[in-house]
């Protein structure tokens, strides 16, 4: 049984298979960001639990071993235990209360400098109409885009 080669297919002018125009789909909502950073932040305030436990489980082997040698208070013996512990407590803390701050560094407030309608670069645009399509560009659209770049 014979089988016959794939043939691309061309598309014809005006037909369903044309290529769709620009629409910036990649340029997500303030909404969409705002979703993907309270999701970021509370899968990074998960994971800090992870240097707790660690530590907690130090702790307990400290207070284990020190009360069955009845050395509990011999700091010098346990002290690279204690301050291993410590470390990791110092760690779940701090992932804890920056989860927001590492969540807001992954996902920045997009800025709205293409036009919505052909992807042309309006930053620093004077007009209210984009010089490459004409899309009247809403009053919110053109202001911000008129606004300077911090260098």
């Amino acid at each position: 049984m014979k089988t016959r080669p794939r043939v691309a297919v061309v598309p014809k002018p005006g037909s369903a298979l044309r290529r769709p125009r620009y629409r910036a789909p990649m340029i997500p909502s303030p909404a969409e960001v705002v979703g993907l950073r309270y999701r970021a932040a509370g899968a990074a305030r998960a994971w800090c639990v992870a240097p707790l436990v660690t530590a907690a489980i130090a702790l307990i082997a400290w207070l284990a071993e020190g009360i069955a040698d009845n050395d509990l208070l011999n700091f010098r013996y346990y002290l690279t235990q204690l301050v291993i512990a410590g470390a990791f407590i110092v760690v779940g803390v701090m992932q804890f209360f920056l989860a927001g701050r590492i969540a807001r560094w992954c996902y920045p407030m997009p800025r709205r400098t293409v036009c919505p309608e052909c992807g042309f670069s309006i930053e620093r645009l004077r007009s209210d109409r984009c010089p490459e399509c004409g899309l009247r560009l809403g009053d919110g659209l053109a202001e911000e885009a008129a606004q300077e770049v911090p260098a």
